[in-house]
């Protein structure tokens, strides 16, 4: 069991050990033997709900959460500093590339880039309607928001002519119907 009370959102798993989970209140757990024991990481930095959480390398940690609220770590997650993200939008998944260059995401449709490690946050044009819900980036120009998958999906369902089978990265393959099914299921999450 984790230990707390609170309700946890957020996973982040390194190895069949290791891993850090967020939630409501700032909470922030870790644990080092697969989940059998957890240990809070924060006390009362923040008592939002944390929603995304990423490391850089073993000792940068970024959190981010509601109210716009975005945490730092450089000591492997023991302490916390508070950022000023510039939203107070629910931010819902954040994203670093390298230590200095990283991305939140959240409600309203709210893109945010530091280059600075997160001491500075610039807004960005997200071209959307929806509430962003998660970001990745392979490194500091490859990358982009979730919240485009069930539409490039549906495009591509749309659009592209000819095709029985689709051998995807998560299963052996999918037919073209259950691609449909994928991108509807996306869009309504």
């Amino acid at each position: 069991t984790s230990g707390t009370t609170m309700a946890l959102v957020g996973l982040r798993v390194f190895s069949t050990t290791t891993a850090l989970a967020t939630g409501n209140s700032g909470t922030v757990l870790k644990t080092t033997d697969g989940g059998s024991t957890w240990t809070r990481l924060m006390g009362t930095v923040s008592t939002n709900q944390l929603s995304g959480l990423v490391f850089s390398d073993s000792t940068h940690a970024w959190a981010a959460g509601n109210s716009g609220t975005i945490l730092k770590s450089t000591d492997g997650g023991v302490t916390w500093a508070s950022l000023t993200s510039g939203t107070a939008s629910n931010l819902t998944d954040i994203a670093f590339s390298d230590t200095i260059t990283g991305w939140v995401v959240g409600a309203s449709c709210v893109i945010r880039k530091t280059t600075d490690g997160g001491t500075t946050w610039a807004a960005q044009t997200s071209n959307t309607t929806n509430q962003l819900n998660v970001v990745q980036f392979l490194d500091a120009n490859n990358g982009g928001s979730g919240v485009a998958i069930a539409d490039s999906l549906q495009k591509a369902h749309d659009t592209i002519r000819n095709v029985d089978t689709i051998i995807t990265g998560h299963s052996t393959q999918m037919t073209w119907a259950d691609l449909r099914e994928y991108a509807t299921f996306n869009r309504e999450f």
